[in-house]
């Protein structure tokens, strides 16, 4: 179950990837300063932790990553059209037999 989840998540991270290149997605210099600001002002007497966490370039990166994601989610989600129907248990069951 675990790789499964781990599969999933690293499909959604390449979807939500794809998403941000098609829709010319970026993150400022100033999102990024917001959200190091934001964890430093929970971080409680951790700052300096934090502050030598993002003081590596591959933390920077994950962190424009990150923040990336959030916006092509974000843009999917306000993109998305819902349809809702009825489904019965055994479409369910069925569907979740196939993974």
């Amino acid at each position: 179950m675990v790789y499964l989840t781990s599969n999933l998540a690293m499909r959604a991270g390449f979807l939500l990837d794809a998403v941000a290149v098609a829709e010319s997605l970026e993150v400022s210099r100033e999102e990024m300063e917001n959200r190091i600001r934001a964890q430093m002002a929970s971080a409680g007497n951790r700052v300096e932790e934090v502050r030598r966490h993002y003081s590596r370039p591959e933390a920077i990166a994950d962190l424009r990553r990150g923040l990336t994601r959030e916006k092509a989610a974000q843009c999917v989600y306000e993109h998305a059209s819902v349809q809702e129907r009825e489904v019965d248990e055994t479409q369910v069951a069925d569907q979740q037999g196939s993974r």
